[in-house]
């Protein structure tokens, strides 16, 4: 079992101060950006070649069942005499003590966001508030006891939903403009909008057929102007002035 694990490493009670911190809702992957972690990265030397301040570490993968907290702190109280510090991780308020008594020293992160760029944010102010808070102890025999808890099922399924509405929401929002435009609402007897912004009242068509209009019209006018030009003397029409009187006149 991983606490009687822990337990055995710390069966001499090598350390003043034991930090035990539980993060839930956080997995490996979590922990790959290097602005996620920076203080815990410099520590564990994963940013200069191993040249970190911790001096051991023991990392446990996988845990089969669940890693209990409680009975470690209570191992520690019991074999080591140790006094147990609460720190409200929500407020960062904590009780300041000035012996030098073993203390066990527990932080309960809540659970990380459900969004990437959330969760990185959120591990790089967990980390620095852990930093912050070793950077108080007198002594620099401390073991920190880091745990963590996977996403649950359901959290994984509401990340996927959140994903997913993400992706789809522009489709979504012009499907409902495409909706909007086709189906028109009755027209409103309080609208008081310009009438001109209402109906289109010079359309092509209308221009089509007032050229076609005038281009008849001067066509018109020109037949009307040429019939009138024409100018035939009465007497053409008179029979005793027809050509038949003026041969008989001859």
């Amino acid at each position: 079992m991983a606490t009687s694990k822990i337990a055995n490493q710390l069966s001499g009670c090598p350390s003043d101060a034991y930090v035990i911190i539980s993060q839930p809702g956080v997995n490996a992957a979590d922990f790959l950006p290097r602005d996620s972690a920076p203080h815990l990265r410099r520590s564990l030397g994963l940013e200069d070649q191993g040249n970190g301040k911790v001096k051991s570490s023991l990392q446990i993968a996988d845990v089969v069942g669940e890693l209990d907290l409680h009975e470690l702190q209570q191992y520690l109280e019991t074999a080591c005499e140790a006094g147990v510090l609460s720190v409200d991780a929500s407020t960062g308020l904590f009780a300041t003590v000035d012996d030098l008594k073993p203390r066990v020293v527990r932080i309960e992160f809540p659970v990380l966001p459900l969004l990437k760029s959330d969760r990185i944010s959120k591990l790089a102010e967990n980390d620095a508030f852990l930093s912050s808070i070793i950077d108080l102890f007198p002594t620099t025999r401390y073991t920190v006891m880091y745990t963590t808890t996977p996403v649950s099922a359901e959290e994984v399924h509401i990340l996927h939903d959140a994903k997913r509405q993400q992706v789809f929401s522009p489709f979504r929002a012009q499907k409902r403009e495409f909706t909007t435009s086709e189906e028109d609402p009755e027209p409103s007897h309080n609208e008081t909008s310009p009438l001109f912004d209402k109906y289109q009242f010079f359309t092509p068509g209308i221009f089509m057929g007032l050229l076609v209009s005038l281009l008849l019209l001067s066509i018109l006018s020109v037949g009307i102007a040429a019939v009138s030009s024409l100018q035939v003397p009465y007497g053409a029409f008179d029979k005793e002035m027809g050509p038949a009187a003026q041969k008989k006149l001859q």
